[in-house]
C-alpha cells in the first residue's frame, strides 16, 4: 500500500440500475422535468410574495421578511429539481439522501458562515439599528449602509466603508446615536476664584442659548461643578441633532459662546499660576529680561568664574 490508505468504493451496475432506470424514461418525461421545474420557480416566487405581504402587514424587519422568502423560494426550486430527476429515471430515495449528505458537509464545512448566518438573523430581529443609523460599532463610527447575512456594511464620518462581520457586530457594544431625535453635550470651563458665579452662569447659559446650532428643547442647564486647583469649574449642557457632524458643529459653537460669554461679562478664565515660597531667607528682587550680566557662564558643561 507504500504508506496510504486508500479507501475505494465500487458501485455495481445493479446498483447503478437502481438508482437511474433509463429504460423508463418516455419521451415527454424531459417535458415534464421541465415543466416540473418550471412550476416550482413560479411557486416559489408566489410564495415569496405571500411571505413578504404577511410580513409587511405585521410590521416584521423587511430584512427578515426578504430573508424567509428566499429561503422558501429556494426550498421550492430545490424541490422541484428533485421532481424532475425522478421523471429522468432517478428514484426518490437515494436522491433524497445525496441531498442529506451534501447538507450534513455544508454544515461542517461552512460553520463560520452558517455563525455569520445566525448572527445576521439576530440582528435583523432585534433591529438595534437600520439602514441609514448613525452607531459605533468597535472603532468604527458612521451610517449604516446595509444588514445582510453575511456583514453590516458602515461608511464611516471619513467616507470609508467598511464591512463589519454579523459575529462580531454582536460581539461588541452597539451605540445607536440617532435611535432618539437628540443626544446632549457639555463645555466645562473655569473661572477665577473671586469671580461672581451667579453672572458667570447667567453668562454661559444665555451665550449658548443663542446658537442656532443648540436645541431649545430640552434647554440648557449650567452649573457648578467643583473647586480646581487654579479656578472654580463651571459646566454648561445643551441638547443637539444626534448624527456626528451636529454634533461637531454645536460642540464648536457652544465653546466660542463660551468663551465670549466670559469675555464680555468680564470674567477671567484662569490659567495654572503656582507660588514659590523661598522661607525665611531673602526673596531675589526682580531682574530685567535682558540683563544676563549676574547669570554664571557655562563652558563645556562647567560654571566658569569672570
Amino acid at each position: 500500500m507504500s504508506g496510504k490508505n486508500i479507501i475505494a468504493q465500487t458501485i455495481s451496475t445493479d446498483q447503478l440500475n437502481e438508482m437511474v432506470d433509463v429504460n423508463s424514461v418516455t419521451p415527454w418525461d424531459p417535458v415534464w422535468a421541465l415543466v416540473s421545474i418550471i412550476i416550482g420557480v413560479i411557486v416559489g416566487r408566489i410564495v415569496r410574495r405571500l411571505i413578504r405581504r404577511y410580513g409587511a402587514s405585521i410590521d416584521l424587519p423587511p430584512n427578515i421578511v426578504d430573508l424567509f422568502g428566499t429561503v422558501a423560494l429556494w426550498t421550492v426550486i430545490a424541490f422541484s429539481i428533485v421532481v424532475a430527476l425522478t421523471f429522468l429515471g432517478f428514484t426518490a430515495a437515494p436522491l433524497l439522501i445525496f441531498g442529506g449528505i451534501v447538507i450534513i458537509v455544508l454544515v461542517i464545512g461552512g460553520r463560520p458562515l452558517l455563525e455569520s448566518f445566525g448572527a445576521g438573523v439576530l440582528l435583523q430581529a432585534r433591529a438595534p439599528f437600520e439602514p441609514g443609523d448613525e452607531v459605533t460599532v468597535d472603532e468604527y463610527t458612521g451610517v449604516v449602509v446595509e444588514v445582510n447575512s453575511r456583514v453590516v456594511v458602515v461608511r464611516t464620518i471619513d467616507n470609508r466603508l467598511v464591512f463589519l462581520p454579523n459575529t462580531e457586530v454582536l460581539q461588541n457594544a452597539i451605540v445607536n446615536l440617532t435611535h432618539d431625535d437628540y443626544r446632549m453635550g457639555e463645555v466645562v470651563v473655569d473661572v477665577a476664584y473671586g469671580s461672581d458665579l451667579e453672572t458667570a452662569l447667567d453668562a454661559i447659559h444665555d451665550a449658548v442659548t443663542a446658537q442656532p446650532e443648540i436645541l431649545d428643547d430640552p434647554a440648557p442647564t449650567s452649573e457648578v461643578r467643583m473647586f480646581a486647583a487654579s479656578g472654580i469649574t463651571l459646566r454648561v449642557r445643551y441638547a443637539h441633532k444626534p448624527d456626528v457632524l451636529s454634533e461637531w458643529a454645536a460642540t464648536n459653537a457652544a465653546a466660542i459662546a463660551v468663551h465670549q460669554g466670559l469675555k464680555q461679562a468680564g470674567i477671567t478664565i484662569p490659567f495654572p499660576q503656582r507660588t514659590l515660597w523661598w522661607g525665611d531667607g531673602e526673596k531675589p528682587g526682580p531682574r530685567d529680561e535682558g540683563d544676563v550680566s549676574e547669570l554664571p557662564r557655562v563652558q563645556d558643561g562647567e560654571p566658569t568664574a569672570d
